[in-house]
């Protein structure tokens, strides 16, 4: 993965589910389904 989609992920935060990756257009869907696998996505608990 190349700086520019980096700079584009990190950009876009906050996120409230992996796939808005895609539906957001960050990442391209096949860029999205290369690396879903090793996203880790959680949520911090509420206060």
């Amino acid at each position: 993965m190349g700086d520019a989609y980096v700079k584009r992920i990190v950009d876009g935060r906050p996120y409230t589910a992996k796939n808005q990756l895609t539906s957001r257009g960050i990442l391209p869907q096949k860029t999205y389904d290369a690396i879903k696998e090793k996203i880790i996505a959680h949520r911090l608990p509420a206060k």
